[in-house]
């Protein structure tokens, strides 16, 4: 008898009609390790040490921007390779779905139980709204609050309910053949998040503009633009 594997949670499955790219979780992984070697670093003191220091605190940097380059090119290639087909758009409502199913139940029972124990700061307070539904970055007040490092997935959530539209909004461009109409508009955001973190480093704008999509979304438009490339 020949034993079948499980199907796996649609939660993880890729998108119907999608492949898997499979080394894309060796990614994850080198960069999860990156980011916690970064941040015990940061505690201990080694980040202060020369070589040693230096080389997580580029690993830790790096990490972040692959995580947004890989969110990129996962979600953005279902609608890429859509359109390329001339097949109709992948369903919002079981994109949102799977989103949801990948990310929030993980994300509130470790919120809720750190906030129980040891009791990190502001998850039971008046501002609980904005830890348990992505908001913390939009405030100087709950940024270093709930998990601190979790602004990253503020960054995340706001692209994944912003890319739908994106995805709507670009197949109405017509600048030469599907190809161009898709990465002209990558590149002019590309150059807007490259604007935004010149005018954070010159005190222009606030550093939390700088953390939020605005400011990040020059990795996500690259990891977009090789979505792009790898249906081409």
């Amino acid at each position: 008898m020949t034993a079948t594997a499980a199907a796996p949670s649609p939660a993880v499955a890729p998108p119907p009609g999608s492949p898997r790219f499979a080394l894309f979780d060796s990614f994850r992984a080198i960069a999860v390790l990156c980011i916690i070697g970064f941040h015990v670093a940061s505690i201990t003191g080694e980040l202060n040490k020369a070589v040693i220091g230096d080389v997580l605190a580029v690993a830790g940097n790096t990490a972040l921007i692959l995580f947004f380059v890989v969110s990129g090119f996962l979600l953005y290639r279902p609608y890429v390779a859509a359109r390329a087909a001339g097949r109709p758009r992948p369903s919002t409502a079981r994109y949102l779905r799977r989103r949801v199913l990948r990310i929030v139940p993980a994300y509130w029972v470790a919120l809720t139980v750190l906030g129980a124990f040891p009791g990190i700061v502001g998850v039971f307070g008046h501002d609980w709204w904005r830890y348990y539904f992505f908001g913390q970055l939009y405030s100087h007040r709950t940024l270093g609050g709930g998990i601190p490092v979790a602004w990253s997935l503020c960054v995340e959530v706001t692209f994944y309910t912003t890319l739908p539209l994106w995805a709507m909004a670009v197949r109405r461009v017509r600048v030469g053949g599907w190809l161009a109409a898709e990465l002209a508009p990558l590149a002019a955001v590309a150059l807007v998040g490259i604007a935004i973190q010149l005018a954070a480093a010159r005190q222009a704008v606030s550093y939390l503009v700088a953390q939020s999509l605005l400011g990040e979304c020059t990795w996500l438009a690259l990891g977009m633009a090789l979505a792009v490339a790898s249906v081409a």
